[in-house]
């Protein structure tokens, strides 16, 4: 009883990180648009586990005077 308890728990979580990872991938997606799919999701993972290589940067943008600057 403990064991399947223990493994629902277990795919609960992963569901839950997967979910997370795709809702991710998406929003970086839409928010960068000249990434791809594999560069959004690869931002997500190296985000999610906190390693953060720093190969990829999302944009920052600075609106001085009402003009956007990239």
């Amino acid at each position: 009883d403990t064991q399947i308890e223990t493994s629902q728990v277990f795919i609960s979580a992963l569901a839950c990180v997967v979910a997370l990872l795709i809702f991710m991938t998406f929003v970086f997606k839409v928010q960068e648009s000249s990434w791809t799919y594999e560069q959004s999701i690869y931002f997500s993972f190296i985000t999610m586990t906190t390693i953060g290589f720093g190969d990829f940067v999302p944009a920052q943008v600075t609106i001085i005077n009402n003009h956007k600057h990239v």
